[in-house]
């Protein structure tokens, strides 16, 4: 199904897709596989019980209730009230390096109800005490870089058992059209530390969702 564009943005978009095959056509890297450095391979036992799901909002119900939830780059807070509504955790704690997003909107209690911690998210992470949630919702910066800053201090936050979600799980932004370094940062989490799949989460345009659960000590 193309693209839903007005004229002028279809007839920029063709200059510009022009201008990228000419550019590209005469090197190696015009292959995807030399454009995209191609993701680890998982072994099935990581994949064995991962569940497909519509959406993220169907993640929610089946994590657990109460307890306590942190959610790693909140923005305006839609995706948190989610989470509050559903999940009612007794601590949420909201991350995030600029909270006014959040502080402007009125139909929220969140910035009232919620913890936040504004700053860099590792840096801030880094303060609480190690196997502190029940479960994280991570949706940072998305470069390669900043995810496995996070990932590596979550995977530590997060109780043994407990479960790390992941946004975005794509490798190209089409929206913005910049790289993005989940997929990588993810597949190396659960290759390095054991922790296995339990839900992957469509979206319509493919800025997917992931589910993974730290081993048990």
């Amino acid at each position: 199904m193309p693209m839903v564009m007005t004229p002028e943005q279809n007839d920029w978009f063709s200059r510009m897709r022009g201008e990228w095959l000419s550019v590209m056509r005469p090197f190696d890297g015009y292959g995807p596989s030399a454009l995209f450095q191609p993701l680890p391979a998982l072994p099935p036992e990581l994949l064995a019980d991962c569940k497909l799901l519509p959406n993220r909002y169907a993640i929610l119900p089946l994590l657990p209730k109460g307890g306590r939830v942190a959610e790693v780059g909140t923005q305006e807070g839609r995706f948190a009230d989610h989470i509050s509504a559903e999940c009612r955790p007794e601590e949420l704690h909201l991350f995030d390096i600029d909270f006014s997003p959040l502080t402007r909107r009125t139909d929220t209690e969140l910035a009232r109800t919620a913890t936040l911690h504004e700053g860099d998210s590792a840096n801030m992470l880094s303060r609480l005490p190690d196997d502190y949630f029940d479960w994280m919702y991570i949706d940072g910066d998305h470069s390669y870089a900043g995810v496995k800053r996070d990932v590596e201090v979550a995977r530590t936050k997060v109780k043994p058992g407990g479960t790390l979600v992941f946004n975005d799980f794509v490798m190209w932004s089409p929206v913005e059209c910049i790289d993005y370094g989940v997929p990588h940062a993810v597949c190396e989490l659960a290759l390095n530390h054991n922790f296995r799949f339990t839900h992957f989460a469509l979206h319509q345009l493919m800025y997917c969702d992931v589910a993974l659960r730290r081993p048990e000590r």
